[in-house]
């Protein structure tokens, strides 16, 4: 169930570029919170500027300590304001919203696909399939070696970590897409592939799932108004079984859909 809380900022740092990390002291201990949900952020309640809360998905969360941490790239004046924020400062969050991953038992091999930002909301995911036993392997993308992201966490948390840049400074020359086939093709399969990151990235590990007959999930990334479905701003296009196109709220039905499912591009 979601909650609006006015929340202490423990942390706010610098992780390279201009991504950033924010530890929020959080009743985390009172809800059920999944990988892949998300929180609206409000910086100010005593201001209008800017307007909209800021979607965020959740990097990670202690239930234990109460906290959850979020990780952002500055990207425009809301996330301006949040990175010049700093311990002791207050922020009002809403969450936990949507639909997180989804876990399977059965599964023992398993493939993580971030490019970008899109990392982030695997990390919690990561924390809890290796606590689980599970195999998994963290394929990270981006454009050069300045913006990988992430990688000693997932080597820390027992993942197997491979690497691609756009241009080659670092790892596998080539997009995620790539490496991803790469794998596949000299490794085998997985039982589970899940994937975040911008679309066209979700787009092609979704196609190349469904080729090698693995399931998918992929976490979208959306503007939203609301967080809770009422606005109807977020909505995508989805393939049922049956073949027929609806529509569907990427804040309330998701963000998490099964990669063979979402019309990408419409």
């Amino acid at each position: 169930m979601a909650i609006v809380e006015k929340c202490h900022i423990l942390e706010n740092v610098p992780l390279q570029a201009n991504f950033f990390r924010m530890v929020i002291d959080f009743p985390a201990e009172e809800q059920e919170i999944r990988p892949g949900q998300f929180v609206m952020v409000r910086t100010a309640a005593d201001t209008v500027d800017p307007f909209l809360n800021r979607p965020m998905s959740i990097t990670n969360f202690n239930r234990r300590q109460g906290n959850i941490t979020l990780s952002y790239q500055v990207v425009g004046r809301g996330t301006r304001l949040m990175s010049e924020m700093t311990a002791g400062d207050k922020v009002e969050i809403i969450g936990p919203l949507g639909n997180g991953f989804t876990l399977y038992d059965e599964d023992e091999k398993i493939i993580l696909v971030g490019g970008g930002a899109g990392i982030f909301p695997l990390i919690g995911l990561a924390a809890i399939l290796t606590s689980r036993g599970k195999k998994v392997q963290a394929l990270i993308g981006a454009r050069n070696r300045e913006l990988v992201l992430c990688e000693h966490e997932f080597t820390k948390m027992g993942c197997e970590v491979k690497i691609s840049t756009d241009d080659g400074s670092m790892g596998f020359h080539g997009f995620a897409t790539n490496l991803l086939e790469d794998v596949l093709q000299k490794e085998g399969g997985a039982d589970r592939i899940y994937c975040c990151g911008p679309e066209p990235l979700m787009a092609g590990i979704a196609k190349i799932a469904e080729k090698a007959a693995i399931p998918s999930q992929v976490s979208l990334e959306h503007r939203m108004a609301c967080g809770v479905g009422a606005c109807l701003g977020c909505a995508i296009r989805i393939k049922t079984a049956e073949g027929e196109i609806i529509q569907k709220r990427v804040c309330h039905d998701g963000p998490v859909f099964a990669g063979s499912e979402v019309v990408f591009g419409g």
